[in-house]
């Protein structure tokens, strides 16, 4: 399983047990604080303030003590039905009705902390039968001791054990005081049954222990198939009914043992995939979104901004398993993360209203993956594609308010999974304009924020400069990426920011400086097409055609590795054309013709590249000449 578990200090005992249990390893909330976690127990203020900081997903268990606590304060609830997708257990229906009183729902699932294996049926009818109960220091009236003490004489052929607490011997009780469990376990088996006199509780470990054992327990509170007897004259009843058991209890046993330790509550994904999607005024894409993998995802959810104004919520109820309404706070973490809190499913694919798969492998094969996400292919505008983690375990949180990311611990890569993002085709250009603004404010102001409180944030001098590259503040850019580049040892990440200083460099027109870049680029990551691309037209630019030729036939080396970022798509015919203008430049018009040849005839050819028409009627033209 894959929550991490809290416990209060005072539920060490249990939490300890627990993790065995279940396999969970302790929740860290420095390292943790976007796992999902499950927390057990709830006894002070401190476990509150942990609960509510806590930005993962949530799963609360909820024991006897735990509500009455909440129930005392108005506070607590608040904190808690503050968080309405965190899921609710609890030991009984009395619980249950307490917890819904309060306006949350729990389902009944009893925990035992112990194995099933250990506690076989041991009943056995005895004369005088012996019964036990477990009390806490302190906390004797609360666990019925005094009830004992004064119904014990009235029935003298009964033995009573009390364990946990120091007392009075009698004739016919016992006190144990504190014993090792294992020593209680091994005792406890000889008996005929447990008592548990609370007034309010769970079901307690001490009552689970009876049942499996096959005895017959006694409880105030009324449980299915156990023993009630919630007043002193029915307690009496019952005990002096005990002897007469002739055989153990084992439809209670049969009852609770289909029922204990269902942790389905915890992780209630089913296999499969649903579609998760955040939209505004998307009514020109969305549609084409949704077909493009309608046929191999199982649920449908879409969040759409309660601002927007076209047909978007129109067109996706059409599809939407679950449609939503959301209002935007500046932060998309935010956003997705509500959203995806209604898969249903083990993996959840994110996509924008504007974007579409292009192509999809085998999924059945992708989706038995023991990974955490998966980063797919994704095409942005002008040819720039990078890897993105798009298709993700559903309770997965995401992180920060702008530049956000799926926060897992283990992730695979699948090169043949294509998503295309075309904001040409899939929004108004009058609803592109507003998102960008929007964006582009959004961005600027947090990013700047992050960085006044933390100078030393390097993924936000990163994204600070890849937006002021979409502002056209090519200046101011630069620095940007300089400072990343100081703190990061991203190999991948250092090279594109490098190759993004070298496009600002030529857009100030310092084509000396781009070639600078370029060479410091080509350090981080050698052999990759694009560097030597790049200085060739440098070198083009500078007005040295000769210097620029070795680079641009290098260019025309293939990529051996699958990178990250391909901030361009290779086009074959362009660099011919380059090469044709050099060529032509020096005057040696064969080399120039055999070169804007070659261009032509790759233009427009699938997997080479194309030319722009101004630069086909150039080559045309000059070939007239040749």
């Amino acid at each position: 399983m894959y929550y991490k578990i809290y416990y209060p200090e005072g539920m060490r005992f249990f939490g300890e047990k627990a993790k065995k249990i279940l396999g969970l390893e302790k929740y860290n909330p420095k390292k943790d604080q976007y796992q999902p976690v499950f927390f057990l127990g709830f006894y002070c203020q401190k476990d509150y303030i942990i609960f509510k900081d806590h930005q993962g997903k949530k799963a609360i268990f909820w024991n006897g003590s735990d509500v009455k606590i909440l129930a005392s304060s108005p506070y607590y609830q608040q904190v808690i039905k503050s968080f309405p997708q965190a899921t609710h257990a609890c030991h009984s229906v009395l619980l249950q009705e307490e917890l819904r009183n309060m306006g949350i729902s729990a389902k009944i699932r009893p925990i035992f902390f112990g194995l099933e294996k250990d506690f076989p049926v041991s009943y056995k009818q005895k004369t005088p039968p012996t019964v036990y109960s477990v009390a806490h220091p302190g906390r004797e009236k609360e666990y019925g001791v005094d009830l004992i003490e004064k119904i014990a004489h009235k029935l003298p052929d009964i033995k009573f054990y009390i364990y946990g607490v120091e007392g009075d011997n009698t004739e016919n009780i016992s006190f144990r005081g504190q014993v090792e469990e294992e020593i209680m376990d091994k005792e406890i088996k000889e008996f005929q049954g447990a008592l548990r006199l609370n007034d309010h509780d769970g079901i307690s470990q001490t009552v689970i222990k009876s049942v499996l054992l096959g005895q017959w327990a006694i409880t105030t509170i009324d449980y299915p198939e156990i023993l009630n007897a919630p007043t002193e004259e029915s307690l009496l009843k019952e005990l002096s009914l005990l002897a007469e058991k002739k055989s153990p209890n084992l439809k209670a046993r049969e009852y609770y043992l289909t029922r204990l330790n269902n942790f389905d509550w915890l992780a209630p994904e089913k296999d499969g995939v649903s579609l998760v999607m955040i939209v505004k005024n998307e009514e020109k894409g969305i549609e084409r979104a949704i077909l493009s993998c309608k046929d191999f995802v199982d649920q449908i959810v879409i969040s759409v901004d309660a601002k927007s104004t076209d047909k978007t919520a129109e067109i996706a109820g059409k599809y939407a398993d679950i449609l939503l309404s959301h209002e935007w706070k500046d932060d998309f973490s935010l956003a997705r993360n509500s959203a995806q809190s209604h898969a249903t499913r083990k993996w959840a694919l994110i996509l924008d209203g504007h974007e579409y798969i292009e192509s999809a492998p085998d999924m059945k094969k992708m989706l038995k993956s023991e990974v955490e996400g998966i980063f797919v292919k994704v095409r942005l505008e002008k040819g720039f594609s990078l890897y993105s983690p798009r298709l993700i375990k559903s309770w997965v949180p995401w992180v920060n308010p702008v530049h956000n990311y799926p926060s897992f611990t283990s992730g695979g890569k699948c090169k043949d999974f294509l998503i295309v993002h075309d904001r040409a085709k899939g929004q108004t250009e009058e609803g592109t304009k507003a998102r960008t603004a929007q964006r582009t404010e959004m961005n600027f102001r947090i990013l700047k924020e992050r960085i006044r409180k933390n100078k030393k944030d390097m993924r936000s001098h990163f994204y600070l400069g890849q937006q002021y590259i979409s502002a056209k503040k090519w200046r101011k850019a630069i620095p940007c990426f300089e400072k990343y580049l100081k703190q990061s040892n991203n190999k991948q990440e250092r090279w594109i920011a490098l190759y993004e200083m070298s496009r600002c460099a030529n857009c100030l027109n310092r084509p000396k400086l781009a070639i600078k870049f370029l060479q410091r680029a080509d350090k981080e990551m050698p052999k990759r097409w694009e560097i030597p691309k790049n200085i060739g037209s440098c070198y083009m630019l500078l007005g040295k055609p000769r210097e620029a030729l070795p680079f641009l036939v290098e260019s025309f080396s293939v990529n051996v590795a699958d990178f990250v970022f391909e901030p361009e798509r290779r086009n074959d015919p362009q660099t011919w054309y380059f090469i044709g203008q050099c060529f032509y430049a020096l005057k040696e018009f064969k080399k120039a013709k055999v070169a804007l040849v070659r261009a032509l005839k790759g233009h427009k050819k699938k997997g080479k590249g194309s030319l722009p028409e101004q630069q086909v009627k150039i080559i045309k033209a000059i070939l007239k000449t040749l």
